[in-house]
């Protein structure tokens, strides 16, 4: 395993303990604080996947996530969305705008490495 994945989250501890959990796990890490850097860092750096906060400064992580979903060159790039935001309403959201899986904060670690996994190897199949 040395796949890419964006984090783009504005809360530094957090981003700081998923950097850590994910390169732990073998993964090259890219990190970004607002939304727009984060659109910007995904065109960059065309990272293998996204773990994207929905509530971001600049630019919400829905509009980054339909952004991307929405362009040709990006839509394959899967993405999570991160978010304390659990209504029903916001995980539709989030799946409207192009996420594939959407994971309520606070988050149990094992079952994020399950998903990215599971969304990476549909990638490579």
């Amino acid at each position: 395993m040395n796949e890419k994945i964006l984090i783009t989250e504005d809360e530094e501890d957090l981003r700081k303990a998923l950097e850590i959990r994910l390169k732990q796990s073998n993964f090259r890490v890219i990190m970004s604080k607002d939304g727009e850097d984060g659109l910007k860092k995904a065109k960059e750096e065309l990272p293998d996947l996204i773990l994207l906060d929905v509530v971001l400064p600049k630019m919400s992580g829905f509009e980054v996530c339909h952004s991307l979903k929405t362009d040709p060159k990006y839509k394959h790039i899967p993405i999570i969305m991160l978010s304390i935001k659990s209504s029903e309403d916001a995980v539709k959201k989030g799946y409207e705008n192009g996420a594939d899986e959407y994971i309520r904060k606070p988050f149990d670690w094992p079952f994020i490495l399950e998903k990215i996994g599971n969304l990476l190897s549909k990638k490579t199949r």
